[in-house]
């Protein structure tokens, strides 16, 4: 995966909070070759002045001949250095573009684990829900458990759900409502 270093992060890293380490990085780089490209550019006006002064050199009779082969050999070392600092931005630029997709294959690694994580939380959740509709269908028909009226001559009425049951029951299993009778005397 080859982005560039001005690039956007793809729509679907967006999400991940690391990105906005990926966009500082993204702005340190800007900075850093806006900064390396302006240095350059002056040290090469600097040379190129130099150059033309050493140039002038060459025509005087005042300076001797180890005087402006030193000169021509500092101006070379100079332009050399120009070069090195060109080559050196340039391998700067390579190494910042490999170690964004370094950081967008993490990104995609870590979107891949996420993404992991939230299918099988679903996946769970779903299993949950299942669960928990097999559980109210089985209390469901545990309640539907109907108990038939009592017709004896000792019957009592539960007050919550009006079933007719024995006089000794103390609890309704319809309603499981307590059914325990205080006497007075």
């Amino acid at each position: 995966m080859n982005a560039p270093i001005e690039s956007k992060p793809p729509a679907d890293l967006k999400q991940n909070p690391l990105v906005n380490y990926l966009k500082i990085f993204q702005n340190q780089h800007k900075v850093i070759s806006v900064l390396y490209k302006g240095l350059i550019v002056s040290f090469s006006g600097f040379i190129l002045l130099l150059s033309f002064l050493i140039i002038t050199v060459f025509d005087s009779q005042l300076i001797p001949f180890w005087g402006k082969v030193a000169l021509g050999v500092i101006d070379l070392m100079l332009i050399l250095g120009v070069a090195k600092a060109f080559y050196e931005l340039s391998r700067y630029k390579r190494k910042s573009v490999s170690v964004l997709n370094q950081v967008y294959n993490y990104l995609n690694a870590d979107l891949a684990k996420f993404e992991k994580i939230k299918s099988e939380h679903e996946a769970i959740a779903q299993s949950h829900k299942k669960l928990q509709n097999k559980i109210l269908s089985i209390s469901s028909k545990s309640k539907k458990h109907s108990v038939e009226n009592y017709k004896g001559w000792d019957c009592q009425v539960c007050p919550k759900c009006h079933t007719s049951l024995e006089m000794l029951v103390e609890t309704c299993p319809q309603c499981h409502h307590s059914l325990a009778k205080t006497f007075t005397n």
